[in-house]
């Protein structure tokens, strides 16, 4: 009885100390997503723009990039950790400059992506792409 507390008490304190990640959309690496920001999306809680939450599986080592574009809006593209914790964002505009991130991976295992509007009005389709690139580049992470 005493061992179906601990248990118990142990998965309440695991429930309360992962985070509470949105629903998503899965992408691979060499893979196109396209999708749209709408009012019905989610919103962040710091500044009320709707969003849209992205996965995908990457290896130690590898040199990815990831670019987001808009015709729509300015977007926000957020590179997470599989905990949800920002690694590196980047912005673009809807004149034709996408917000692009390049990065080689620092873990095997999930990565997250969100996609939004700079600002909080920005609605539309966009495109998001993740690609390989050269691996004889060394920049850690670069925002392009």
């Amino acid at each position: 009885m005493m061992r179906i507390q601990y248990i118990i008490q142990a998965l309440i304190l695991l429930g309360l100390l992962l985070p509470s990640l949105p629903a998503q959309s899965s992408i691979g690496i060499g893979q196109t997503q396209r999708g749209s920001l709408t009012d019905t999306d989610k919103r962040l809680k710091s500044d009320g723009s709707p969003y849209d939450w992205y996965q995908f599986r990457g290896r130690s080592g590898q040199r990815i990039s990831v670019e987001l574009s808009s015709k729509s809006f300015d977007g926000h593209l957020v590179l997470m950790d599989r905990d949800g914790t920002e690694i590196m964002s980047s912005c673009g505009t809807r004149e034709g400059r996408p917000a692009r991130i390049k990065i080689t991976l620092p873990y095997t295992g999930i990565y997250h992506i969100r996609v939004n509007s700079l600002y909080k009005e920005g609605r539309g389709p966009y495109t998001l792409k993740i690609k390989l690139v050269d691996s004889a580049s060394r920049a850690k992470g670069e925002v392009g």
